[in-house]
């Protein structure tokens, strides 16, 4: 019989706990809107988590998802490169944004009013179908180490008559920084990718030197393990990041020197 104790278990058992115990204290620490004295941070409150935006058409697509027994095989980049075959139905169910947090993501565009989105991890492209669907406007651009996911993603988002919607097939090390020099400037980021604290690190590094003022850059599963946390504190920490706002799953940066104070605020959500 095996030992059920390997070093992989182990670390996704460490990485379990590291979620329940940080999800504890933020609960306890976690403000509603009637606690916040700042401005800006009880408008993102009412508008991003409190909007009321249609996502009946995306999570009709979801729906169809799960019921779909079609299998398909892919490489995940973000896992060593190993090779998986999947049904549709799996990865929907435990890959793709939650409609909860997808919606958070449309809310945050359709407030904000990004004119250019990049994001860095596709996979089936629900997340990437709500960030579309904030600003028709705007040109959302989404990089996804496998092809055959990111065929998947642009099948989707036909299916929903989608058209702003820019498909990246890459390695994030190797086209990120291409593709940052095609935007030229990002508007809005999220960063669903790598959860490796070196690589988040040194992606928002990169991305920096293409933000404005008014740019704002996302972090999914910023207490996914121990390193992404860490790597949120450092961010947090940075000399250009002026106010930041952690709704446990995602952690939202904003850079407005001129407008905002030096503040880091953990939303109930």
């Amino acid at each position: 019989m095996k030992n059920c104790f390997t070093l992989a278990n182990l670390m996704r058992m460490k990485d379990i706990l590291h979620r329940i115990k940080s999800y504890c204290k933020y609960l306890v620490t976690a403000k509603t809107k009637y606690y916040l004295h700042s401005p800006f941070v009880f408008e993102f409150y009412t508008h991003v988590l409190e909007g009321k935006n249609d996502i009946s058409a995306i999570e009709n697509l979801r729906y169809s998802l799960l019921k779909s027994n079609h299998n398909i095989s892919f490489v995940d980049l973000g896992n060593e490169g190993k090779k998986y075959t999947r049904k549709i139905s799996t990865i929907t169910k435990k890959s793709a944004i939650a409609s909860k947090y997808g919606k958070v993501l449309l809310n945050a565009v359709a407030h904000f009013k990004p004119k250019t989105i990049l994001e860095l991890g596709t996979n089936i492209g629900i997340g990437t179908c709500y960030l579309a669907n904030g600003n028709n406007g705007a040109q959302v651009f989404t990089i996804e180490g496998s092809k055959e996911l990111s065929q998947i993603a642009q099948q989707n988002a036909n299916k929903l008559e989608i058209k702003n919607i820019n498909f990246e097939v890459g390695n994030f090390d190797a086209v990120l920084l291409s593709i940052l020099k095609k935007i030229e400037q990002v508007d809005f980021v999220f960063i669903d990718g790598n959860h490796k604290k070196e690589a988040t690190l040194r992606y928002f590094e990169e991305i920096l030197n293409f933000c404005n003022e008014c740019s704002i850059v996302v972090f999914d599963d910023i207490y996914w393990s121990e390193e992404m946390t860490e790597a949120w504190e450092i961010i947090k920490q940075h000399e250009q990041v002026k106010l930041t706002i952690d709704i446990y799953r995602m952690g939202f940066v904003f850079f407005q020197k001129s407008k905002l104070k030096k503040e880091n605020f953990q939303l109930f959500f």
